[in-house]
């Protein structure tokens, strides 16, 4: 069975090479299919390693990042600003969450607790969706992953089966000129060694995208060529948002020569 069936967050950039993906353990749903307030838990949960969150850390992403994802979205009845309110009661966050689990596996068991100072959830991670993630990668012969995501997840039990690099992006944000060379340092020196490599954030479309559609362009590829070929092997990509913006900066200043372009 192809990789990307068993794991539908996973796509190749150049097949057999190089692949973007989710944090790993997250892949069995593709965020872009995912509602919208499913895609606010979702991006929210796979920020915390904390197995009790208090639920006020949760009210404030949905204030810091509901209108930056809400720009993924389409416009609805009700409107999305009604939708996401809704998320800070207990009953809608719930049902949101009870199908958030069957979808992606990530958790076995979500619950609401109202105990101590403030509310909380309690979450139980499933642990074998990760490990059956890294055996298939393993399969697959990729030994290189490098994460965007902000906080290095599950490094010890990765770092048994991987050679990982951290290059630290906030969510639903462009990267900088700096952390893009970084990423073709890493590729070239992992694919020069013959080894296969993963780039992921937390879904693995947005800052994934944005990353290896930069770091091509500084090995000489187009723009015009890199969204063709994005349309084709990852179409869940939209580009617009900072992210897009970014990359149409980047690639001007590529053409400028305010920047430097390192041919493959």
């Amino acid at each position: 069975m192809p990789l990307r069936q068993q794991m539908p967050a996973f796509w190749w950039f150049i097949e057999g090479r190089v692949a973007g993906m989710g944090r790993p353990g997250f892949n069995r749903y593709r965020g872009s299919d995912l509602s919208l307030e499913e895609a606010m838990v979702f991006s929210w949960l796979g920020k915390i390693s904390d197995t009790a969150p208090a639920l006020t850390h949760f009210w404030q992403f949905l204030d810091d990042y509901g209108p930056k994802i809400a720009l993924f979205h389409e416009p609805s009845t009700p409107p999305i600003a009604d939708r996401l309110a809704r998320l800070r009661e207990r009953a809608p966050l719930l049902d949101v969450l009870e199908r958030l689990s069957a979808k992606t596996q990530v958790f076995e068991n979500v619950s609401w607790h109202d105990e101590g100072p403030e509310p909380r959830l309690r979450l139980t991670r499933n642990m074998r969706q990760l490990e059956a993630e890294i055996e298939l990668l393993k399969r697959h012969q990729l030994s290189v992953l490098i994460s965007l995501i902000e906080q290095p997840f599950d490094h010890d039990i990765l770092s048994e089966h991987f050679t990982l690099h951290h290059l630290p992006i906030e969510d639903v944000t462009p990267p900088s000129p700096e952390q893009v060379y970084d990423l073709v340092a890493y590729l070239r020196s992992s694919l020069t060694a013959d080894q296969n490599v993963a780039i992921h954030c937390l879904a693995g479309v947005g800052r994934t995208t944005t990353m290896l559609i930069a770091a091509h362009l500084v090995l000489g590829h187009t723009l015009h060529d890199l969204k063709a070929w994005i349309r084709r092997c990852n179409p869940h990509f939209l580009f617009r948002g900072s992210q897009a913006a970014f990359i149409d900066r980047f690639a001007q200043a590529l053409d400028n020569g305010h920047l430097p372009i390192l041919r493959a």
